[in-house]
């Protein structure tokens, strides 16, 4: 079975309990890059939009991560709306949860913490003496005044990944006695739920199924990864073999079905799905999203090892209808080779990261584009896209009518150049801005980056920005000695806003 370090939509999500991985490299550095920048030395912008103004009453809630893993991880609560000084930007008031809270029990966050959206709870990941692969996840409950207590003993253990949508936590562990149809045992994954509402103490999960299916085990590649949909509740769910992959969805009535595929890696003489080592590889986590609804299902995929697609799936009866972003010719396809040959506006990028949103009202699908393309970057170039969800599939060929831009950040090898990590992109509650981890524009103490920086290749912050294209996005965390490992929004007008705002809990 092949396994996967795994890296979130608007819920919890446990992106990276072994590792963060992103696509940006650089190396890492232990304080900010040479003496602060005055304002002639700091980058040209290259926005001509104003800078966003965050006009909603939210928070963005971000986990730190440690480069040198020499101090604990942290969780941290900003206001995207704070205002600050040059010198002291409003961030070097953000709240410190695992350090306020958190250390009172002897837990931190240096192998991850993900709380809900209105820090109710908390899953933590905890040291464990098991050789057993996966994680151990503890759960914590906060009381009003951020007081900790955990509600899991043991903690679970074997957790390969975790999602918390609004009071459930569901998990995939590792199982090793799986059912082959030849009769042979091997590993799938136990799915359960938590659900945190009117939690007796000590808690315990519910089992809720086994995937992949017996019959699919003997070919199977899938390594334990899940989406949720948009609804907070169905499990998507992606089972990968060796030339293609099915698309399967657990809903809140406790059906388990096959929804569509089997989407082929390339299509052999026969027309069947047909195995090619230069087509990209089929995994269990291509970029997905799922109506509230529950009947559409968006992907983005690379069709017969040419074209790269972003597909509308009708869930009840697995028709897909598509539309072409980039399309690389020739007899001998191999779309990983030519992929930058051929991408050009309007869709300039080679890939889509995770996750893909669905703005609230259900007419657009907001996502990150990504490409490697330009030599001597040394971090990939990303945008925040939108597309019309009633055009996917309608349209044949994506013109300049198909994709609109959130942001326009330079394809160059500069400051200005953010580069978005996967999974962290997030809507703010109304939907009207989206919250993002990427290399930051600014130092520490809120001055702007040189160019020559190497601070804007290897640091990663939080930024905030509206979502009608007509606004830049606006840097609202800096730390140096820590990278953002993920990012989620708050709920409306949080309660806890009375303990971690300190305008508002020093009165």
């Amino acid at each position: 079975m092949k396994q996967t370090i795994f890296c979130r939509r608007r819920l919890l999500t446990i992106p990276c309990l072994l590792a963060f991985m992103t696509a940006c490299g650089g190396g890492i550095v232990a304080g900010d890059d040479g003496p602060p920048a005055d304002a002639s030395d700091a980058v040209e912008d290259s926005f001509t939009p104003e800078p966003t103004v965050v006009d909603e009453n939210f928070r963005v809630l971000y986990g730190y991560a440690a480069p040198l893993n020499d101090k604990p991880g942290e969780m941290l609560v900003g206001n995207p709306a704070g205002t600050g000084t040059e010198g002291n930007p409003s961030w070097s008031s953000d709240f410190r949860i695992a350090e306020a809270s958190l250390g009172q029990i002897g837990l931190d966050c240096t192998l991850g913490c993900w709380p809900d959206r209105e820090l109710k709870f908390m899953a933590v990941a905890v040291e464990s003496e098991s050789t057993a692969p996966g994680v151990t996840i503890q759960v914590v409950a906060f009381d009003d005044v951020l007081g900790a207590t955990t509600l899991l003993d043991p903690p679970v253990s074997g957790v390969r990944q975790a999602r918390m949508t609004d009071g459930r936590l569901i998990l995939s562990r590792f199982k090793s006695d799986c059912e082959k149809p030849s009769g042979d045992e091997t590993g799938c994954f136990a799915f359960e739920a938590l659900e945190l509402d009117d939690l007796p103490v000590p808690a315990a999960t519910e089992t809720l199924f086994s995937f992949p299916p017996a019959e699919l085990l003997e070919d199977s590649m899938y390594s334990g990864r899940f989406r949720i949909g948009t609804d907070g509740g169905t499990i998507i769910l992606q089972n990968p073999e060796e030339d293609s992959v099915t698309f399967w969805l657990f809903d809140t009535a406790g059906a388990l079905r096959k929804v569509a595929g089997p989407i082929c890696q390339t299509v052999g003489l026969d027309g069947k799905c047909a195995y090619s080592a230069t087509a990209p590889e089929m995994t269990d986590d291509a970029p997905v999203a799922l109506t509230v609804d529950n009947k559409t299902l968006f992907l983005a995929y690379v069709k017969d090892n040419h074209d790269f697609r972003l597909a509308a799936i009708d869930t009840a009866n697995g028709d897909i209808r598509s539309t072409r972003l980039l399309y690389t010719p020739g007899q001998n396809p191999n779309y990983l080779v030519n992929a930058c040959y051929n991408a050009k506006e309007p869709w300039p990028y080679t890939r889509i990261q995770q996750p893909m949103l669905i703005s609230a009202d259900g007419t657009e699908l907001v996502f990150v584009a990504a490409s490697e393309c330009e030599p001597g970057m040394m971090k990939s170039w990303t945008n925040i896209v939108a597309v019309p969800t009633s055009e996917i599939g309608v349209m044949e060929v994506a013109d300049d009518s198909f994709v609109r831009n959130v942001n326009r950040f330079p394809n160059e090898p500069v400051a200005a150049c953010v580069s978005i990590l996967p999974e962290c992109l997030d809507f703010s509650p109304s939907g009207r801005f989206v919250v993002f981890g990427g290399t930051p524009r600014l130092d520490s103490s809120g001055r702007g980056l040189l160019d020559t920086s190497p601070q804007h290749n290897t640091d990663r912050e939080v930024f905030a920005t509206n979502v009608d294209g007509r606004h830049a996005a606006v840097q609202i965390s800096g730390n140096v000695d820590y990278r953002v490992s993920s990012v989620l929004s708050s709920v409306q007008d949080p309660a806890f806003a009375a303990i971690t705002d300190p305008e508002t809990a020093d009165e």
